[in-house]
């Protein structure tokens, strides 16, 4: 009756979802080489490539591929969706955990929350703080974590994460301390960092001195928009992304004194999560995040 078996479209997503035959393997079970036989057995039984395969380079899919993924998702639905009929009970949601900073939990994924719930009502998603950015990456390593979404400075603080945008990490100070700051360089600046207990202040103090920053503690701030409100009231300057700025602060009361590098707006997501919801999510959190830095103008 089909071309195909439900087997081969579990392979097929999970080859999309991983983005390569390896990681698909190590998430399914099965040999790289049984992957293989069954997407070359595929593409033969449709009658056309679904891959492009260059020799040292990643698989992609191909335009038909791209289509092909988009029926197969929607033909896994409708089976699960008809599996269900005669259930005599609506299966609970999956509980899925995804661990995110404070910028982009607050700023970018809470406000778009209701409606991706509303939508998806079969997942449970929790978003949380990561107990240190070190143990993250760790516990991602060891394969531990269901997924991250993180601003981070470099791709390998995030491993086998995706770049979904950039924003420019920056020096920000009300006009008064910024005409200060220009006036005379060679002086350490006054800043405001995050409370010790803030997921990012070990991390930002790191950074600064990896830039250079000659700075003297003037205050701390335990969120963002407490931090942006004392800099824009003379209390010192902050070293912010500028995506914050721009969410937080209304134009004319932060100015931007120095360029400190771009970061990356990166997301990792489990190759063992549905790939139904792999897609859903993945849709959710760069929609979020490209909307987020693209009202900052980086």
């Amino acid at each position: 009756m089909f071309r195909f078996t439900i087997r081969q479209i579990e392979i097929f997503l999970k080859v999309c979802e991983a983005e390569g035959f390896r990681r698909a393997s190590d998430a399914l079970g099965i040999s790289e080489a049984a992957i293989s036989h069954q997407i070359c057995l595929l593409e033969e039984q449709l009658g056309g490539a679904l891959f492009r395969r260059r020799r040292g380079a990643a698989i992609q899919l191909l335009p038909e591929g791209e289509e092909f993924r988009e029926a197969a998702i929607l033909f896994v639905r409708q089976g699960l969706a008809l599996g269900q009929r005669l259930a005599p009970a609506a299966p609970h949601p999956t509980s899925i955990t995804i661990h995110t900073g404070p910028h982009l939990l607050e700023d970018a994924l809470r406000p778009a929350l209701p409606d991706f719930l509303r939508r998806h009502p079969d997942i449970n998603l929790n978003l949380v703080l990561p107990k240190a950015r070190r143990w993250l990456k760790q516990a991602i390593l060891a394969d531990k974590v269901q997924g991250a979404l993180l601003n981070v400075k470099a791709a390998d603080e995030l491993p086998h994460s995706d770049l979904l945008a950039q924003t420019e990490m920056a020096l920000f100070a009300c006009p008064t301390i910024a005409a200060r700051i220009r006036a005379n360089p060679a002086l350490p600046i006054d800043l405001l960092l995050p409370n010790s207990e803030h997921p990012d202040a070990a991390a930002q103090i790191r950074y600064l001195r990896h830039a250079g920053v000659h700075f003297r503690i003037a205050g701390h701030y335990p969120f963002h928009d407490v931090g942006i409100r004392m800099a824009a009231e003379g209390g010192g300057a902050l070293v912010v992304l500028t995506s914050i700025v721009t969410s937080l602060a209304p134009a004319g009361l932060l100015e931007r004194v120095q360029n400190l590098g771009t970061w990356q707006t990166r997301l990792y997501l489990s190759p063992h999560l549905r790939p139904d919801h792999a897609l859903a999510l993945r849709q959710f959190f760069t929609t979020a995040a490209v909307g987020l830095t693209a009202s900052s103008g980086d």
